[in-house]
């Protein structure tokens, strides 16, 4: 399979390969499913793809970024979440239970309630969910999009 390797929109090598693959995330393409024989400009249609990946993988990141609550940063990554959960479940589950210890994101000692999980919970839901929206919003915009020109005005790439 012949490969076009794509960078800032331009074909800078193409190669043999066996399978699809991203060196050094690079965007790779089949070369067969260029339009032309050759071109060094990215088709408009892998270039939405890109840019569509690069917004999803933005919402991301940010999905896992510290939370801030009461002057505290919080961790927010999967491992996180999944110990901030149990540690809320505990205080429901056991009668009586009073407030624990918490490590913050910056080792910061603190002692968090049911109330506090519950506050962190809401702010990362909340924030969650402005983020999809954001993310459907441009990814509609980038979807219509007619030209690079018009990609990049939509969503500018960063490096």
């Amino acid at each position: 399979m012949r490969i076009a390797v794509v960078e800032e929109g331009i074909v800078t090598n193409i190669i043999e390969a066996n399978m699809m693959y991203a060196d050094n995330q690079k965007p790779c393409y089949d070369w067969t499913e260029l339009r032309e024989p050759y071109t060094d400009v990215e088709p408009l249609e892998h270039a939405k793809a890109r840019y569509i990946v690069a917004a999803k993988a933005y919402r991301d990141a940010q999905e896992v970024a510290v939370i801030t609550y009461n002057g505290n940063n919080y961790d927010y990554d999967y491992k996180a979440r999944e110990r901030l959960r149990v540690a809320r479940q505990m205080l429901t589950d056991k009668i009586g239970a009073t407030p624990i210890n918490w490590t913050t994101a910056d080792n910061t000692d603190v002692t968090l309630t049911i109330d506090d999980f519950a506050a962190i919970n809401i702010l990362a839901a909340t924030r969650s969910n402005d983020l999809h929206v954001a993310y459907r919003t441009t990814k509609a915009q980038l979807e219509a999009a007619t030209s690079i020109k018009e990609l990049k005005q939509i969503y500018p790439l960063k490096g």
